[in-house]
């Protein structure tokens, strides 16, 4: 964006939000403050200001304020300037290449954006540059301490469901350099799509979801055509320390249960495993977090000698998108 018509002057009071007193070329002048905000940081009498003219002859001020000095910085002031140069940004491809739509002042259910957009694709969303505090349905139940704390950068999913309480899940986090997926359903899915292409056993003529043994009842149960058959506890992992990733990251009576229900699985003749997904990369090793709860690794290494194949596969978290990407050594 561009201002014609901008003089260079001297601030010298603001006796209301709207409006302030400069000199300009020797006389002072009344201004119009393109900002409501307080500004009280920047607007201090003497500062070096820039006002742009107005032809407008019907106007109360001849002047509005748009930017101030403050050391050797120039700092536009103007309230209405970001959206301006967003939509410039935007419309040259800064924000997403391809857009096919760019609307302003968009209303949604009882709210109104800034901006919606769509693409070719089928793409479509919302920017509110306006720093707006929002109510997010946090998908995980786990206490997440590490994860959640003031200021991180999180990743939210927008709900196109107008009965819902709550707009957004929060789905994902930013801890250091790692992101790390908080989605409490997600190790399920994730884990049928990497069994379904073959990653967990190739050849499954089953696969199975929520599926009852006895009185358990097991996250997956599986065939192969060859008569082989099993059962999968799948567990998910935020936790992680210095490179390590560790489960659980409160006390889980419900885990040590699901372990001693592969045990008794197993000794009725079928393969069992638990899966830990880390939903993140980059990890060292897994381990039991003893430290929280001992019962629960006491659990795991008797699963362990008792022929529970115990795993642990790491993930490539994307803010959108969570893929099984590898082993993890697991120590027990």
């Amino acid at each position: 964006m561009h201002y014609s018509g901008v003089r260079r002057g001297v601030f010298v009071e603001r006796p209301n939000r709207f409006i302030a007193h400069a000199e300009l070329d020797g006389q002072q002048v009344v201004c119009h403050v393109k900002n409501t905000g307080r500004c009280r940081e920047l607007l201090t009498p003497g500062a070096v200001i820039y006002l742009q003219e107005s032809d407008n002859p019907n106007r109360k001020t001849r002047y509005d304020l748009i930017a101030v000095e403050k050391g050797g910085l120039l700092i536009n002031m103007d309230a209405q300037a970001p959206n301006q140069v967003f939509r410039e940004w935007a419309e040259g491809g800064g924000f997403l290449p391809g857009l096919s739509l760019l609307r302003p002042e968009t209303t949604w259910g009882n709210s109104r954006f800034d901006f919606y957009w769509e693409l070719s694709t089928g793409r479509r969303g919302f920017a509110e540059l306006d720093g707006q505090q929002v109510v997010c349905h946090v998908k995980n139940t786990g206490r997440c301490r590490e994860l959640l704390t003031p200021g991180a950068v999180i990743y939210l999913q927008e709900s196109d469901n107008p009965n819902r309480k709550t707009r957004y899940d929060l789905i994902a986090v930013e801890k250091g350099g790692l992101l790390i997926n908080m989605d409490a359903q997600a190790p399920n899915q994730v884990f049928r799509e990497w069994a379904e292409g073959g990653g967990f056993l190739p050849g499954l003529s089953l696969l199975r979801p929520e599926t009852t043994w006895g009185n358990s009842r097991f996250d997956f149960y599986w065939e192969l055509s060859t008569g082989r058959r099993g059962f999968v506890e799948v567990k998910g992992v935020t936790l992680e320390e210095n490179g390590y990733a560790r489960f659980p990251d409160a006390p889980t009576e419900r885990g040590v249960k699901h372990l001693e229900e592969l045990i008794a699985c197993r000794a009725e003749g079928y393969e069992t495993a638990v899966c830990f997904v880390l939903q993140m990369s980059g990890m060292r090793e897994f381990a039991p977090n003893d430290d929280t709860h001992p019962a629960f690794g006491a659990a795991l290494r008797r699963a362990a000698a008792a022929d529970v194949q115990i795993l642990a596969r790491e993930c490539m978290v994307t803010p959108d998108s969570m893929t099984i990407a590898g082993a993890v050594p697991v120590r027990l």
